[in-house]
């Protein structure tokens, strides 16, 4: 059995065996293991907040203990709220929970940028200058489009149709089942954009020969295409990390691309459990928005 005694730098963890009544106790400097990691985190910032305003929400929840210290340090200037805990207070009408508390103080105090954490710190959202909420998507398309830049995210292989990758930035996207923003008369190859088949009444036709046009999408019972196909197994197969992020892996044979990998960075990012949970060298699970909105 664990007891564990919080105080203010220290915690005391005492550790009792009933069956032969006797009990030993640790401690540990909380306060050494938080500038521990305080510089950690600051290893990770490539880009200063040197006249900066920062405004926190920490839902007096253990953000409290470190990310003033952390802002600061990095040149910010901070307005820090609901940074007292008290044991009972934690996400109460604040933190990532309830966004539009951050909203009103970047609003009140003219702040630069605002994050909010939840109780346990392991969730964060963000709010720009303008008070507009960066959540968990788009705080997946900022890291996607770091990795871009910095020549890490070589490719992106993707089920959906779309087109939001390529909106992210992304160039090289695998789009195993096609995209609606690609439309083809079937009678004479004329192509057609997304806007006209949203804006055609009916069945949309081909302005120059009448033909029926079809979204270059695969419907059940086709074949996905074969060049698409080579592609991604290519991209995989050479790849030293592999991220695969919000599928179920039950469909094929999309779920048979990982037989490809190589490596030995398998990241799995999902909901629900998947059969290829076991094969994965880091396995999170949970939405993926969410997940990211953490990085």
């Amino acid at each position: 059995m664990y007891i564990i005694h919080s105080k203010a730098k220290f915690i005391v963890i005492e550790i009792i065996n009933p069956n032969i009544r006797t009990s030993k106790k640790f401690t540990i400097n909380n306060h050494l293991l938080a500038l521990e990691y305080i510089e950690y985190l600051k290893d990770l910032v490539k880009e200063p907040f040197d006249g900066k305003t920062v405004a926190l929400d920490l839902a007096n929840g253990s953000a409290s203990m470190i990310a003033k210290e952390i802002f600061e340090s990095m040149g910010a200037q901070v307005i820090a709220r609901h940074d007292e805990p008290n044991g009972t207070n934690i996400n109460r009408e604040c933190g990532s929970t309830h966004i539009e508390v951050l909203q009103a103080l970047v609003y009140d105090t003219g702040a630069d940028i605002g994050f909010a954490y939840d109780g346990d710190a392991d969730r964060c959202l963000a709010v720009d200058d303008d008070g507009k909420v960066i959540d968990g998507d788009h705080i997946l398309y900022l890291c996607g489009k770091y990795l871009k830049e910095q020549g890490k995210l070589k490719a992106v292989i993707t089920q959906n149709i779309d087109g939001l990758h390529q909106a992210a930035g992304s160039k090289v996207v695998y789009e195993l089942h096609g995209s609606v923003h690609r439309n083809y008369c079937q009678k004479c190859g004329a192509f057609y954009d997304a806007r006209y088949m949203l804006e055609s009444k009916g069945i949309p036709k081909c302005e120059k020969c009448g033909g029926i046009i079809k979204p270059d999408v695969v419907l059940y019972e086709e074949g996905l295409d074969d060049a698409t196909m080579r592609g991604a197994i290519r991209a995989i197969s050479h790849a030293d990390v592999l991220i695969i992020g919000g599928t179920s892996l039950m469909v094929y044979p999309a779920a048979g691309l990982i037989d490809y990998y190589n490596g030995n960075k398998l990241v799995l990012i999902n909901k629900s459990v998947t059969p290829m949970d076991s094969r994965a060298d880091l396995l999170v699970q949970g939405p993926i928005g969410e997940i990211f909105s953490q990085l």
